[in-house]
């Protein structure tokens, strides 16, 4: 028989192995178009020579960037050098949740950690991983349990070298993601203060250095998160934190204490300061304070406002049933230890349990998305409460062992110590954008401690059962089972997939995986899901084709990955744009960048995108200049290539979508082939399909008419609004009508964003076409029945702009006093287009305090129809408006090039408000044809040419 050591190093290759097999095989698989492509061309630019804040924004730190170029140099530009690295980093992080769960588990239990982790991250068939897209998070999480290794080992050994390789492990954590890296120091140094507490014998110098790493440590956590201690944020994020620092503290303070502290934390920090020394003065010197608070530490940025996402309620239906069963789990042994419960009743209560769930889940349940998607919705909604409730109990858990027993934490207890203080720190990471991403990648720490409590959990039990081994077992089988099975639920799908790749790599399946073979990506997917693919090729080797290798490239607005892929840099610092981030003043400084390095193409996405379906309505300086000076080139799939007005471009139109053969299958007698067809035209998102899916679904006697529905609603566009106007009036009441009528809904909503693409000629052409579709009814009715349909009345003032009826202007005026603000923009819309400027240019103006996205271009479609009017109403407004309102008219002015009114403009250089100042100062030197008082870093006339990391704008650090 191997020994117990023997045995946990064999164990120890399983995660190892299966991380391996499993992220190297799955490395090539999928792409996200806007995640990929932002991380990507990251890369890429500073493999090319520019400097991060400088050349291009990001939040995040150098080391990150530097260590992707040198990969790139070392192995190619590729997208898969990039996932390769990432996939070993996942793989050692597997192996490390094991070595570091068999230290304070037993080997068995010791694989719960791993598998939960690798299960848990999502995998989505048809599109991409998540462990995919090369995040420095999969980098943090490595380097932060490697050095909770490196502590384990400095406290059973003493040696410096250990805590000097924490420190770097928690630097190079800092080096790739700041907050992290600062976490996790703040984890190590509370875990120093706790281990190195000082004794009688401390001298004066020690005591001191304690007492500043400790406060240091406290107060840089509410420094981060402000003193507001009764806020929801404070008790989700920093306290769990802080109160597991309290308890260390405390216990530390009641007993002797362990010399050389200083050595210590000299060691740790020192190790931090290593990979961070060199950049931090570098660029905090090229910078300035200011804008390295900002740009590289986020210190007053606008990052959270604009990502934010909250935390969600706790304490649920869901969330107090986990709350009875852990109680109950808790409290039936105790029953048992006092006779008052046979010691076989919780197996068969719990049988009868598994069998009515069971029973429950089959014929009850609503999972709409089939067993496995509902399975893991709920699973990922649960486990915002089961990692502040483990955080919560294993606080509890070591506070017991060292308060209630009053004793001493021993050197058995340092690595589950610095595991319970590492949960909640990691989990400071989540704020603000508090997603299952980053829930994720906040918890191994605090997996590794429920390892360790699922196990305490087992011996309570095991000490109510009778003494034999096979009960110890079925005990502990019992605790593991459910935790076992949901894992194998959550890892199914990436599991399957990467069987079946492997098999396509071996040969051993006919059909060809859909492939993305490009120089700087080789990628595949599923056969059948080659549309993106497609897409991304055509438009990758059209602008390589079209452009040179130092001509610049501006995707707009989430287009990155087409300048990774055809290898062209960006003449901005911005790719990445949601209405609001980055601001108008920003978006300054980019229309700057792009006069003086005009690109060579502009690459839009002419599609509608969740998150930044708004961008171009924000965005009117940008769109005015592109329209002034770029004309539409190319459209390939969702795609459109803008070039130079003075250029000669080629103009082509790909098309790169189903055909209306593709669609026979909807009339096809066998409901299953209609299925199979609506499948087929939503994987590819064809707004045509969409129409004909509900121009089938208007037959109430259509098998399958809902899905049909449901499925058209999502990308359907103007060409499908007469079988949804149809659907919504005659079957309003019923399932079918409800859905039609949120299709019109987004259907307006959607044609209202179109409006205020870079080009919109596809769109003009198709409200042509609809206009000899529709009547005035129901329309009409619509908009004047003021109790109906808030949605079906949105409809309503849309189609009144669309038709050119004059009949409801009345209505619309009326409905420029709603407070429905979205009803009441949409009034504006179509009565700027019906001609009636003078009557709503005013409450245009006026909407600019509560709606910055579309008001403010809505005003300059006025402008373009009825200069004058536009124009008394901006000098109103610069006038008597408020600081927002002056200093977004001051931007729409030089949208405008209306010199006109630039002395009015001009009368704000001294308002009281600093960014109205700001706003009119660039305004008015944009419209003399002056250099705006707000440049970026300075660039050559085009890209740098170098393949070397060394910067276009100042030598590399």
């Amino acid at each position: 028989m191997p020994s117990n050591a023997v045995w946990q190093r064999v164990l120890a290759l399983v995660p190892l192995l299966f991380g391996l097999w499993y992220f190297l095989g799955l490395a090539p698989y999928g792409l996200h178009v806007g995640e990929d492509g932002d991380v990507l061309y990251e890369a890429f630019a500073t493999f090319r020579g520019q400097l991060p804040y400088i050349d291009f924004s990001t939040g995040y730190t150098p080391g990150y960037f530097y260590w992707h170029a040198a990969l790139f140099h070392l192995f190619g530009v590729d997208a898969l050098v990039l996932r390769i690295a990432a996939a070993v980093t996942n793989a050692l992080t597997l192996w490390l949740l094991y070595v570091l769960a068999a230290r304070v588990v037993r080997p068995g239990f010791a694989l719960l950690p791993p598998l939960v982790f690798a299960a848990s991250l999502p995998v989505y068939p048809g599109e991409f991983c998540s462990f995919n897209v090369p995040y420095p998070a999969w980098y943090n999480i490595t380097f932060w349990l490697a050095s909770i290794v490196a502590i384990d080992v400095y406290a059973r050994r003493d040696r410096a070298r250990a805590l000097l390789l924490a420190g770097l492990l928690a630097g190079l954590n800092f080096a790739f993601k700041p907050n992290v890296g600062l976490f996790n120091v703040a984890a190590l140094s509370v875990f120093l203060a706790w281990w190195h507490a000082p004794g009688a014998s401390t001298t004066r110098l020690e005591r001191a250095a304690w007492w500043t790493v400790t406060i240091a440590t406290l107060a840089g956590t509410f420094a981060i998160f402000g003193i507001d201690i009764l806020s929801r944020r404070f008790a989700l994020f920093p306290l769990p934190f802080l109160a597991a620092a309290g308890v260390l503290l405390v216990v530390a303070r009641h007993a002797a204490g362990r010399p050389r502290f200083m050595r210590a934390a000299c060691a740790l920090f020192l190790g931090f300061a290593l990979p961070n020394v060199s950049w931090f003065a570098y660029f905090l010197a090229h910078l300035g304070i200011r804008s390295f608070s900002r740009d590289v530490l986020l210190i007053g940025s606008s990052y959270e406002q604009f990502f934010s996402i909250s935390y969600r309620e706790l304490f649920s239906r869901w969330d107090l049933g986990v709350l009875l069963v852990a109680g109950a789990l808790y409290v039936v042994p105790l029953a048992i230890r006092r006779r008052r419960l046979p010691f076989w009743a919780p197996f068969a209560v719990g049988a009868v349990a598994t069998a009515l769930a069971a029973a429950y889940v089959v014929f009850f349940a609503p999972m709409r998305e089939g067993f496995q998607a509902s399975v893991v919705s709920r699973i990922q909604d649960l486990a915002f409460f089961l990692v502040p409730l483990t955080n919560w109990a294993g606080l509890a858990f070591i506070g017991a062992r060292s308060i209630g027993a009053h004793r001493r934490l021993t050197e058995s207890d340092a690595l589950l110590t610095l595991l319970i203080v590492s949960g909640p720190a990691l989990s400071l990471g989540m704020h603000p954008r508090s997603d299952f991403m980053h829930l994720l990648i906040s918890a191994p720490a605090t997996i590794i401690v429920g390892t360790v409590l699922l196990e305490e959990l087992a011996r309570h039990w095991q000490d109510a059962m009778p003494d034999r081994r096979h009960w110890r077992w079925a005990v502990s089988a019992a605790l593991a089972a459910p935790v076992v099975a949901v894992a194998v639920v959550l890892a199914a799908p990436g599991v399957g997939l990467a069987a079946r790749l492997y098999s396509h790599y071996l040969g051993l399946r006919p059909d060809a995986l859909a492939r993305l073979d490009l120089p700087h990506a080789t990628l595949v997917r599923e056969p059948g899901e080659e549309r993106e693919f497609t897409n991304l090729h055509a438009i990758a080797t059209y602008v390589g084709a079209h452009t040179r290798p130092n001509d610049y490239v501006f995707p707009f607005p989430n287009l990155s990955l087409i300048c990774f892929l055809s290898g062209r840099l960006n003449p901005t610092a911005k790719g990445y744009f949601i209405a609001g981030y980055p601001d108008h003043y920003t978006e300054a400084a980019i229309v700057t960048d792009l006069r003086d390095r005009v690109p060579a193409m502009i690459v839009n996405l002419a599609e509608h995108q969740i998150f930044v379906l708004t961008a171009p309505a924000y965005y009117f300086l940008i769109r005015e200049f592109v329209r002034d000076h770029f004309t539409p080139a190319a459209q390939i799939g969702p795609y459109l290539v803008m070039a130079r007005n003075s250029s000669d471009p080629r103009p082509i139109d790909v098309r790169i979508t189903g055909r209306e053969s593709s669609w026979a299958g909807l009339d096809d007698p066998d409901p299953n082939v209609q299925l199979e067809t609506a499948a087929r035209i939503e994987r590819w998102r064809d707004p045509r399909g969409a129409a004909a899916l509900a121009r089938r679904a208007v037959s109430r006697q259509a098998s399958n008419r809902i899905a049909f529905l449901r499925i058209a609603l999502q990308f359907a566009d103007e060409r499908a609004v007469p079988p949804f106007l149809q659907i919504a009036s005659r079957d309003y009441v019923t399932e079918a009508g409800q859905l039609a009528t949120t299709a019109l809904y987004f259907i307006a909503e959607k044609s209202l964003t179109e409006h205020f693409w870079l080009a919109s000629d596809a769109q003009r052409e198709r409200l042509t076409a609809l206009r000899y579709e529709l009547g005035f009814e129901p329309f009409r009715s619509w908009l004047r029945n003021r109790r109906g349909d808030s949605r079906l009345r949105y409809v309503a003032a849309w189609a009144a702009g669309v038709l050119q009826d004059d009949a409801a202007v009345p209505y619309l005026e009326k409905a420029l006093e709603s407070d429905d603000h979205g009803f009441a923009r949409m009034a504006s819309f179509s009565l700027v287009a019906l001609g009636k400027t003078t009557e709503v240019a005013s409450e245009v103006v006026a909407a600019f305090d509560i709606d910055d996205i579309y008001a403010p271009s809505i005003l300059i479609d006025l402008y373009h129809r009825d200069p004058e009017s536009a124009r008394a109403a901006i000098e109103i407004g610069l006038q008597t408006g408020t600081p927002k309102a002056r200093a977004t008219l001051s931007w729409v002015v030089a949208a405008l090039r209306d010199r006109k009114l630039a002395e009015a403009v001009a009368e704000l250089d001294d308002d009281s408000d600093e960014r109205v100042r700001e706003a009119a100062i660039w305004s008015v030197a944009w419209l003399h044809g002056a250099a705006p008082p707000m440049p970026s870093a300075e660039h050559e006339g085009s890209a740098p040419a170098s393949s070397g990391i060394t910067s276009s704008a100042v030598a590399a650090p």
